[in-house]
């Protein structure tokens, strides 16, 4: 990849202060797997404490992930927790990758899934109308 790109002396810093910088902003405050493997749900608790839920679908051959455009939801479904909450903000590129990110990690941790890739991906949230 691009490392090799990368000046020796800056990978040598990287590697020895490492624990000096943040990868990630996020973090899994739970996830959660169906019995029968086919599902994980996952919790991501944002920067600010905001949580939004992306979903591991393993399907055959395949792994498709959802994850959250936005914090919280306007469309008021009364069945669900995110909906009655109402709508609390866009999440930005970084924290929307970050999903992506955990699930990846997930993934390769699992025994259960026979695919450590996600190869498709999906939105959860609506734009407001009119904006």
């Amino acid at each position: 990849g691009n490392r090799a790109q990368l000046p020796k002396a800056f990978l040598s810093f990287l590697a020895n202060n490492i624990e000096d910088y943040a990868t990630l902003t996020s973090s899994v405050r739970v996830h959660q797997t169906s019995a029968d493997g086919s599902t994980t749900k996952i919790a991501v608790e944002l920067q600010d404490g905001h949580v939004v839920e992306s979903v591991l679908m393993r399907h055959e051959g395949r792994v498709t992930i959802c994850v959250s455009s936005q914090v919280g939801c306007a469309m008021g479904c009364t069945f669900c927790a995110t909906g009655t909450m109402g709508i609390r903000g866009n999440l930005c590129s970084g924290e929307i990758l970050e999903q992506l990110v955990h699930g990846s990690l997930i993934l390769t941790s699992s025994h259960r899934s026979k695919s450590s890739e996600v190869e498709n991906g999906g939105l959860s949230g609506k734009s407001q109308k009119g904006k």
